[in-house]
This record gives C-alpha cells, sequence and structure tokens, in this order.
C-alpha cells in the first residue's frame, strides 16, 4: 500500500507551520463534492513541457492544501455551513431561468456577514504568503464576531454556468494600462473576486463587500442581480469573460 502523502507547510491564514489539510475551495457541501481534472500554468501554456495539455486529477474536489486543522476547522464550522446555502440558493435560480439571460436576480435569504468571511477565508487558502501577511485580515477571519473587513479590499461576484473552474491567488496584474492586485476563483453558480486597492476589471461585477457590515449570523432578505459570465478554457487573465447571451 502507497504511504499517504503528508503535506506540511506554513498555514495560509495564522502563519503557524506543520501538518496541512485540503480545503476545499468552495466547500464540499456547495457541490465541490466530485473529484476534478486540473491543470496548472505548465500544464496549460507551456508547450516546451513534457506534461503540456496533460491534466492531474484531484479526488477531493477543488481546492488546496493550505490551512491547518484549526484554521480550517474553525472557518468550516462557523462560515462554511452559511456560505453553502446561499450557493444553493444561487443555483436554484441558475436553474429556475429556462432562458438565461445576461443577469440572473434572485431574492436571497442570507447571513452577509458569514458569506464574506468565507469567501475570504478561501481566497487566503489560495493566496498563501501574499494575504497572510495582512494581521488586520487574518483577525477578521479568526475573530468569529469581527465584521473588520480592512479597507483596502473590496469583494466581488458574479454568477457562471461554465464547467471550467478557475483558480488564482492574489497576483499583480497588468490590464487596461495600469497595475492591479486582484485573486479569483470560481465554481458554480458563482465567481469571486478579491482586489487590493485596485479596481476591479469590469464595472459589471457586483461589489458585495458590504456583506461586511453586518453581524455574525444576522440574516436578512436580499435581491441580487449578477452577470452570468462564461470562463474561458485557457484563459488565466483576470477579468476576461465571455458573456452569456
Amino acid at each position: 500500500m502507497a504511504k499517504k502523502k503528508i503535506h506540511e507547510g506554513k498555514c495560509a491564514i495564522c502563519g503557524v507551520f506543520g501538518r496541512l489539510s485540503f480545503e476545499h475551495i468552495p466547500p464540499r457541501s456547495a457541490f465541490n463534492h466530485k473529484p476534478i481534472l486540473v491543470q496548472d500554468h505548465e500544464k496549460l501554456f507551456e508547450q516546451s513541457s513534457p506534461v503540456f495539455g496533460k491534466h492531474s486529477k484531484s479526488n477531493k474536489g477543488f481546492g488546496r492544501y493550505t490551512l491547518c486543522e484549526s484554521c480550517n476547522n474553525k472557518t468550516g464550522d462557523w462560515y462554511a455551513r452559511d456560505f453553502t446555502e446561499f450557493s444553493k440558493q444561487g443555483m436554484d435560480f441558475l436553474k429556475s431561468s429556462e432562458h438565461p439571460t445576461q443577469v440572473i436576480s434572485g431574492q436571497y435569504k442570507i447571513k452577509p456577514l458569514n458569506v464574506i468571511k468565507q469567501v475570504c477565508a478561501m481566497f487566503m487558502a489560495i493566496s498563501p504568503g501574499w494575504l497572510q501577511l495582512n494581521d488586520d485580515l487574518v483577525s477578521f477571519i479568526l475573530e468569529k464576531e469581527s465584521n473588520s473587513l480592512p479597507e483596502n479590499y473590496q469583494v466581488f461576484m458574479y454568477s457562471t454556468f461554465s464547467k471550467y473552474k478557475r483558480m488564482m491567488g492574489m497576483q499583480i496584474v497588468y490590464s487596461k494600462g495600469k497595475v492591479s492586485n486582484w485573486a479569483e476563483f470560481n465554481f458554480q453558480p458563482f465567481g469571486f473576486l478579491l482586489c487590493d486597492k485596485s479596481d476591479p476589471p469590469n464595472e459589471f461585477l457586483v461589489d458585495i463587500t458590504s456583506f461586511s457590515k453586518f453581524q455574525l449570523d444576522q440574516e436578512v432578505d436580499v435581491k441580487i442581480g449578477m452577470p452570468l459570465l462564461h470562463i474561458k478554457q485557457k484563459d488565466i487573465w483576470i477579468g476576461t469573460y465571455d458573456n452569456v447571451d
């Protein structure tokens, strides 16, 4: 029997070195429970590489080994269930649209602070070594009651039916004549973009930064209309999408 691989490193949230657990992005209960084929930059774009065009398989689903068990368990217990509920409602709105237009609207019943805390925790999981340096962001996630998202961050979202997934940690991107700091991931029914002192790449993305101003476990009814965007298979640059007509 093959020996099970142990993943070690610095936790992307608390920064403590030790054994790392697999962080599902999004949570396993938010439709992320099946094996998935994965291609990194080398497999997608480096034509001289022997692995160009090939895939690797993640039996656990979409995610990374970047969080310690403590941070993984805390964020899962505190926020993941409410993010999953948000995703299930979003999926229902997508499926109920017989002829999806460029905007998917729905009346959501959600816990906004819990949702955005889970989103930020996932962004930290895919951006090890960058976002963890911001102590205020770490506190926002690990202090359960905190609703103080650092002012330099904005969170945007969109709807997507795309079968392709995208996971890009925080990086410096040159777009539209200026340098921006962005991170992005998507998984049906939603995609999310994190901006660090930067404008979003497209004006039609929905700004949900205000979710951070609610109280923990505060439930609200809110109507949200999100653009329906398609992710290109070989598009690694953040913010370039096809609208679905």
